[in-house]
């Protein structure tokens, strides 16, 4: 799986907690920061994510990683590109339940800053 926007991330190979070879299981989230895409989330915020894997991603030199899981690995990564923003993000959205609290607040946030309304 190429990356469209290497200079912002590429995929990445977990080495823990690792299920069906690519996907990181059983871990929080950490939000990193501070970035204006947090939105209200400080940094440092501990979070459980809606469904109970993610992928992660190596950030390229224009990366900048937003969020962590607790093992280190890089899960949300935004980036410029030209005019544009782009943001990868390695989580699982509406599975079973609708978003809520940190999680939910996160990705309202880089759809905001993606916008450029942060």
């Amino acid at each position: 799986m190429a990356s469209p926007f290497p200079e912002v991330a590429t995929r990445a190979v977990p080495t823990r907690s690792v299920e069906a070879g690519r996907h990181v299981v059983n871990t929080r989230l950490v939000a990193a920061g501070p970035h204006a895409a947090l939105g209200s989330v400080a940094p440092g915020t501990k979070f459980a994510t809606e469904f109970h894997d993610h992928m992660i991603f190596a950030p390229g030199p224009e990366g900048t990683v937003l969020v962590r899981n607790t093992v280190g690995d890089p899960v949300y990564v935004l980036g410029q590109v030209g005019q544009g923003r782009v943001a990868f993000s390695g989580c699982y959205y509406g599975y079973a339940h609708p978003l809520e609290g940190p999680e939910a607040d996160l990705l309202a946030g880089v759809l905001r800053w993606l916008g450029g309304q942060e």
